[in-house]
């Protein structure tokens, strides 16, 4: 059943036309309006993909035509979405993406009233009116707002950034012909920084170091700073330091970790390095990895920020989601400041290997994998809050089923290199031999 195929746990996604179109989003719009109880209001936005423009359009006309108002700030990035959300306080908030995937894809990500991701739980309950097919009239008013000035306000504020905090720098920007070119590039420039804006339309973007070399190539070029690059809806941030060099997940968040436990609690995710804990401390919160949990964690536990290494970076002050865009100024700042480099070298230096092995059903797989670590000798089980993650010997090795397929993820890290390759050949044996 589609339906069933394109309801994942964090979002409703898939390929389009085959799987999401225009009357898939209309009749999405109109289960929508029913589960809101067909009165209020939605804030709807959208990213660049060539498909996103019509599949808001017909989410609108569903949620119009099922008695809801309509708040249209697109085109945004996702925290200009949930910014708006916590600022206007509607019922609901929808972003039409596909984030980081290939441009085929397409998806909406449903926001609550309180700017966090919509549960599953509760976008379950808009499955089954979508399933039912029935839906309910009435008549929605469209609105269109431009939130982009005030949302980098609010922002400059915040971070007490002004026209001269980035002065005399030069910086690559490469959004990925994502939504972030209508926001870092502009606030980099209103923070006093001359940008070299990279126009390359990125078929794949996910900002990867195999998937950025277009990036390198600039900041050496131009004799950039620094270059820093954001997914498709812009709620992931990376970069490459002045020489060219990527900077990992792994270090960004140390980074950003220690710069805001200064001014309070701190989430991060079970998949981070080790290096954080030596680096920042061991009073760290620790979530299950996805965005969706971890700031639902720093919520609860009243933190300022949260991240994890797959580039999303949250400050809480600011709006309960990734902001590839406020990021990326406060990384440009470090840099501008001398203290980036400095930090990269006082990182501990862990080799961090990773692989996923797709299986048939990835939590009967993951059953048998805790059960085989069970049985080896010298292991010491850190935690279980979200797959397993233990010590044995030297390295350090998370196992977990992904969130979105049928697929087990490993990463395995180590201060020795060999050491950490020979427990990754190990790890991926099992796997494949228990998913088989």
């Amino acid at each position: 059943m589609v339906l069933d195929k394109v309801f994942r746990q964090y979002d409703v996604r898939g390929e389009y036309p085959s799987e999401i179109n225009e009357n898939f989003a209309e009749k999405l719009g109109r289960a929508t309006a029913d589960y809101i109880g067909n009165s209020g209001s939605v804030v709807v936005g959208c990213d660049l993909r060539p498909s996103s423009s019509r599949l808001k359009d017909a989410l609108i006309l569903g949620l119009n035509n099922g008695g809801v108002n309509t708040l249209d700030v697109s085109p945004c990035t996702t925290d200009m979405l949930t910014y708006t959300t916590i600022t206007y306080k509607p019922d609901l908030a929808i972003m039409v993406t596909a984030s980081h995937l290939p441009l085929k894809y397409n998806g909406f990500k449903y926001v609550s009233s309180q700017g966090v991701y919509l549960s599953e739980g509760e976008r379950s309950k808009i499955k089954g009116i979508l399933a039912s097919g029935a839906f309910k009239k009435g008549v929605g008013s469209r609105e269109q707002l431009d939130i982009l000035e005030r949302y980098l306000k609010t922002m400059k504020r915040l971070m007490s950034w002004s026209s001269s905090t980035l002065s005399g720098t030069k910086i690559a920007a490469y959004p990925m012909c994502g939504t972030a070119k209508l926001t870092v590039p502009r606030l980099l420039e209103e923070l006093g920084a001359k940008v070299h804006l990279l126009s390359n339309v990125a078929e794949d973007p996910e900002p990867r170091e195999d998937n950025t070399a277009v990036l390198r190539e600039a900041v050496l070029a131009e004799g950039a700073l620094i270059g820093v690059v954001n997914d498709g809806d812009g709620d992931r941030l990376a970069a490459r330091n002045h020489d060219g060099s990527y900077i990992t997940g792994d270090q960004l968040l140390c980074i950003f970790s220690k710069i805001y436990t200064k001014l309070g609690k701190v989430v991060v995710t079970i998949d981070s390095s080790s290096a954080i804990f030596e680096y920042v401390g061991r009073d760290l919160i620790v979530s299950k990895v996805g965005e969706a949990n971890y700031v639902v964690d720093a919520v609860k536990n009243g933190a300022v920020f949260g991240g994890e290494p797959s580039g999303h970076f949250v400050d809480l002050r600011f709006t309960p989601s990734g902001s590839g865009t406020l990021f990326a100024a406060l990384l440009a700042e470090l840099a501008k400041q001398g203290d980036l480099s400095k930090m990269l070298t006082e990182i501990p230096r862990f080799y961090t290997y990773r692989v996923k092995v797709e299986c048939r059903d990835r939590l009967e797989t993951m059953a048998m994998v805790e059960k085989e670590i069970e049985k080896v000798a010298g292991v010491e089980i850190l935690s279980k809050i979200d797959g397993v993650k233990y010590r044995v010997k030297g390295a350090t090795v998370l196992i977990r089923p992904s969130n979105t397929e049928q697929v087990v993820r490993a990463t395995v890290e180590s201060k020795s290199d060999d050491e950490a390759k020979y427990m990754l050949a190990e790890v991926k044996r099992m796997l494949e031999r228990l998913s088989s």
